[in-house]
């Protein structure tokens, strides 16, 4: 084996083990530990790459850029993933033979963050690409429930409460059927579905899927601390609309507590939580405290997101209201 051989080999074997600490800090719920990983890995694995690879280390490249993309779109750091998500496409395309798994995986991770931007056309075009991928060439019954998970999450951010319901549903029976009906993956499943379900104003069946959803993240080894802020953020949302007002907020506050530590105080789902307990505060008529809420949401998401996103036209509807109604 010739030296640029040999350093080549090693530059991949040492770009998929720091990927593979990437993915332990992700699962830790460490971001910035796992984002260190992530873009070493990336170096590592794109450090010699020229147009005439098109095999194994173009593949290393892609799954070592994917990941990192979904790191960053994790911590809100939309306009970088979007970036390394293309540019892992666009290796992908290069692949000879074609890589579908790859292909697919940069297209949901895509997808996700073309729903979170809040661009839900884009979303599900993306989706939709997944699913012509497994269509021609097949997939496992956990690829094909985290597609139907990411649909019944596009739904309801579509308010489409329905259709997405449909989703959730399918995505916990291939869960089923592939014997991981009690797993953090499914309990993400289960919290979409009591969402859908609670935009019906199916409340009691919403807050006992989310019971069982968060139960399941708690006995998790490691405890899946992010999820468990997901699911009380849809629970405080129940327990608001079924007027159990102090419940609610000490869930809003506990899941606000959880992401902060988290994510940061300036992730853009710190603004949505942050307008959602304004509402709380405002029905409570604690006003000054909702107006602080809402200007806190308006100035994280108004950053984060571009101009017309849902959460940043909701936090300015709601200030504008609540700032009219104490001054007239």
């Amino acid at each position: 084996m010739c030296w640029n051989t040999l350093r080549e080999w090693l530059a991949g074997y040492l770009a998929a083990r720091r990927l593979d600490l990437a993915l332990f800090w992700r699962a830790r719920e460490d971001l910035g530990a796992a984002h260190r990983h992530a873009l070493s890995a990336v170096r590592l694995a794109t450090c010699s790459l020229s147009r005439r690879d098109t095999g194994p280390r173009t593949i290393a490249a892609v799954r070592a850029l994917t990941g990192l993309g979904d790191i960053e779109r994790r911590r809100g750091e939309y306009p970088a993933a979007g970036d390394t998500l293309q540019y892992a496409w666009r290796l992908a395309e290069t692949i000879d033979p074609p890589a579908p798994t790859h292909q697919a995986a940069i297209l949901t991770q895509l997808g996700i963050l073309a729903k979170e931007q809040g661009c839900f056309d884009e979303a599900r075009d993306r989706y939709a690409a997944v699913g012509e991928l497994y269509d021609a060439h097949g997939a496992s019954p956990a690829e094909l429930a985290m597609l139907q998970h990411n649909l019944a999450g596009l739904a309801y951010a579509q308010q489409r409460h329905a259709t997405a319901e449909g989703h959730a549903r399918w995505a916990l029976s291939l869960r089923h059927a592939s014997g991981a009906a009690a797993t953090v993956e499914a309990a993400a499943d289960t919290a979409v579905l009591a969402a859908a379900l609670a935009g019906q104003q199916k409340h009691e069946q919403a807050r006992e899927l989310l019971l069982d959803a968060m139960a399941w993240c708690g006995a998790a080894r490691p405890p899946q601390r992010y999820e468990i802020a997901v699911q009380a953020h849809i629970l405080a949302d129940v327990e608001q609309s079924m007027g159990n007002l102090s419940l609610a907020e000490d869930l809003y506050r506990h899941a606000l507590s959880v992401k902060e530590r988290l994510l940061g105080q300036h992730h853009p789902e710190i603004g949505v939580l942050a307008n959602n307990l304004g509402t709380l505060l405002q029905a409570q008529g604690r006003w000054h405290e909702a107006v602080d809420c809402y200007r806190r949401a308006l100035a994280i998401t108004s950053h984060a997101y571009a101009t017309g996103h849902p959460a940043t036209t909701a936090a300015q509807d709601n200030l504008a209201k609540l700032l009219g109604r104490t001054t007239g």
